[in-house]
């Protein structure tokens, strides 16, 4: 018998996984570069060290993105928001989500997709 959490963590990984291709599909980027992306992505919000910012938070943002579907203006930069704004993880940093958006910026470059990084200065 297969336990609750393997297929609850399996039917979690799949509907990610959906997310992430038809975001690329939508914007015509590479499905080969999006196949590592996905995975590591999917390595770094599982991480141990994560216990907020981790594969079940990106769910839940994913969702309420959803919500927003049809009034969003572009909702596409909502999603890669969600699944690169804390990519670059490492407990009591405080650059987490300004490495992370760096990051993000290369890899879009890679898969062809512009990006904007806004830089906010205290």
């Amino acid at each position: 018998m297969i336990d609750d959490k393997y297929i609850y963590s399996n039917n979690r990984i799949r509907q990610l996984k959906n997310n992430w291709f038809d975001l690329l599909e939508r914007l015509a980027a590479e499905v080969n570069l999006g196949h590592k992306i996905f995975t590591a992505l999917i390595n770094s919000y599982s991480a141990e060290a994560r216990t907020y910012h981790n594969l079940e938070h990106i769910y839940n943002i994913l969702n309420l993105i959803e919500q927003i579907n049809k009034v969003s203006i572009n909702i596409n930069i909502l999603h890669f928001s969600a699944w690169f704004h804390d990519y670059i993880y490492v407990p009591q940093a405080q650059d987490n989500e300004f490495k992370s958006a760096v990051v993000a910026s290369r890899i879009l470059a890679k898969l062809n997709i512009k990006s904007v990084i806004v830089y906010a200065f205290n």
